[in-house]
């Protein structure tokens, strides 16, 4: 898919905002993760990051419409590939700043 001329300035904006909110989800950062709630919220995260789908909403979606490949933020998210590995542009600046441990 790619980028779009056609989106509004601040939909990429957004949907990086969704993949940080995961990446908080996944690490607990929402709610405690010994509740029920912050388990649930940790494990959907994890799932969000690892589903193979690719339609609207989904992590590959995603990460087609900001450029991102998805293995090596799908890898940074989960923590199996070093931030130091991924290629330097601003969006990836970015993602790699709210994903660093």
């Amino acid at each position: 898919m790619g980028r779009n001329n056609e989106w509004e300035s601040g939909a990429e904006d957004l949907w990086l905002a969704v993949i940080v909110q995961a990446v908080e989800d996944l690490r607990g950062h929402r709610s405690p993760t010994g509740s029920l709630w912050g388990r649930l919220s940790v494990y959907s995260a994890k799932e969000w990051f690892q589903s193979p789908g690719g339609g609207i909403g989904s992590f590959g979606w995603i990460c087609d419409v900001l450029g991102l490949e998805v293995e090596r933020i799908r890898g940074l998210a989960l923590g199996t590939v070093a931030p130091s590995s991924l290629p330097t542009s601003d969006i990836v600046s970015e993602v790699k700043s709210f994903l660093a441990p």
